[in-house]
């Protein structure tokens, strides 16, 4: 069991962030390949050409959604910044209420609750800024090479992806000639026929138990 557990610690922590570009270029080229490979019958275009073509038009417009969908999150945070003051008086009119509805409820002076909550408040931003002010170096490191490590698997995504459309056909060919794999499929083939079986199965078992409670009400 600690062997297992520590090939699964080490697959994970390891072997799995090399393995995710390559299987993202899989992915990636399983989808585009039957789209090259329809465009070279055609108009003879070389599959690599046209796979290239698509996958910077993929990662092109997947580029321009992030990047709007992060303007617009600075934007509402600007907005938020901007309106900090207007929301500040709201939350002391709030604090205020609060804080006399306290006092004719409990007999606890307002000012003595509201400077306790103010207090409280303070030493909370406080304790978030000098958290903010030790770590933010560290921050900034983490996500620079959280970037560099990104850009790094996108760009070997990237060549992966067209060296994997160039060459789909032989590598699928190799893939199914491999003996390992013909029970494997067998398997599949049979949990999927044993799965839509099982769906049907339930499907007029429902229809049966909701016509026998239709019966049983009229």
């Amino acid at each position: 069991m600690a062997g297992i557990a520590a090939g699964v610690f080490v697959g994970y922590r390891y072997l799995l962030p090399a393995a995710v570009p390559f299987l993202a270029a899989w992915v990636l080229a399983s989808w585009l390949e039957p789209v090259a490979r329809r465009v070279e019958r055609r108009t003879k275009i070389k599959k690599g050409v046209t796979g290239a073509f698509l996958l910077v038009c993929l990662l092109t417009g997947s580029g321009l959604l992030l990047y709007l969908g992060a303007g617009e999150l600075l934007n509402q945070i600007r907005t938020a910044l901007v309106r900090l003051p207007e929301i500040a008086d709201k939350g002391l009119a709030i604090l205020d209420r609060f804080c006399s509805t306290l006092e004719r409820n409990t007999g606890i002076l307002q000012e003595d609750s509201r400077a306790f909550v103010l207090s409280q408040i303070h030493e909370i931003q406080q304790n978030i800024l000098s958290f903010v002010g030790k770590d933010v170096v560290e921050l900034l490191f983490s996500w620079a090479r959280g970037g560099l490590f990104f850009m790094s698997g996108l760009l070997v995504t990237f060549i992966s992806t067209l060296l994997i459309i160039g060459d789909m056909e032989n590598l699928r060919r190799k893939i199914w000639d491999y003996s390992w794999l013909v029970g494997t499929r067998r398997v599949v083939k049979r949990l999927q026929k044993t799965t839509v079986l099982y769906l049907k199965a339930q499907v007029i078992i429902i229809f049966l138990v909701a016509a026998v409670c239709c019966g049983g009400f009229y």
